[in-house]
């Protein structure tokens, strides 16, 4: 009867204990991957993301992983794994300058003949 009487309480203490304490952790994992987007770790945040969700799932923690799963709209999906999304490297010349204007003349030429789709975008 020892035996019996920690089995027939364990399920009971198991299981509120259980979901309070992952809920916990998963409020702070959550916390940890906000942190992580805001500072730009994306690989992090996923991470956080995805534990918080697996231990608790929140609605925060949903929303955050989709993003952070889907970033289509943010970013290009290869580059988030490798880097955090930085602005492409194209914007340094600025053709509005009026210092960028032979530059301009030179550039145009090639740019229209080699890449028209190019041109398009």
């Amino acid at each position: 009867s020892m035996d019996q009487a920690p089995v027939a309480a364990a399920p009971q203490d198991g299981y509120g204990h259980t979901s309070t304490a992952n809920q916990d952790a998963a409020l702070q994992s959550l916390s940890v991957a906000q942190k992580a987007v805001v500072s730009g770790e994306l690989e992090k945040a996923l991470k956080f993301a995805r534990k918080s969700v697996s231990l608790y799932e929140t609605e925060v923690g949903r929303e955050l992983l989709a993003k952070l799963e889907n970033p289509a709209e943010a970013a290009p999906p290869r580059a988030s794994k490798a880097e955090p999304p930085a602005p492409a490297p194209a914007p340094a010349p600025a053709p509005a300058e009026p210092t960028g204007a032979p530059t301009a003349a030179s550039a145009a030429p090639p740019a229209a003949s080699e890449a028209p789709s190019q041109a398009a975008e």
